[in-house]
């Protein structure tokens, strides 16, 4: 018997959104180690069966900046071997995924990376 990856404790984040790559209605459930596609399978009792699991450690970091963009209800998420074009029902949901994988992934939050840049801008003025 298959263990469930995700406990309820666990959850940072749960939305239904579009993905390319599935043409479909899919859930998206963030955890802190992983992100979570799930489509909803059944006839009569509709039960959400994984269909992929992206380890945020696979998300890629270049230049010590996480590969996580966002134009207004799309977030593009670039990983190791694949991209996804992730289109979610409104801005605010976008923007706090966009959010929470940049600081689960670089483990800093907004005004740590903010004061880095500041530091590195004034240490190459001097």
């Amino acid at each position: 018997m298959r263990k469930k990856i995700v406990d309820v404790d666990q959850v940072l984040l749960e939305e239904l959104v579009l993905v390319d790559k599935y043409k479909k209605e899919v859930k998206l459930v963030l955890t802190p180690n992983r992100i979570i596609f799930q489509i909803k399978k059944g006839f009569f009792k509709k039960v959400y069966k994984e269909v992929e699991v992206i380890l945020l450690s696979d998300v890629e970091v270049l230049d010590g900046k996480v590969c996580v963009s966002r134009k207004r209800e799309l977030v593009l998420l670039g990983t190791v071997d694949d991209r996804y074009e992730i289109i979610f029902e409104d801005r605010k949901a976008a923007k706090e995924f966009e959010v929470l994988v940049t600081n689960t992934v670089s483990g800093t939050k907004p005004i740590g990376r903010a004061i880095s840049k500041f530091v590195d801008f004034v240490q190459t003025v001097n």
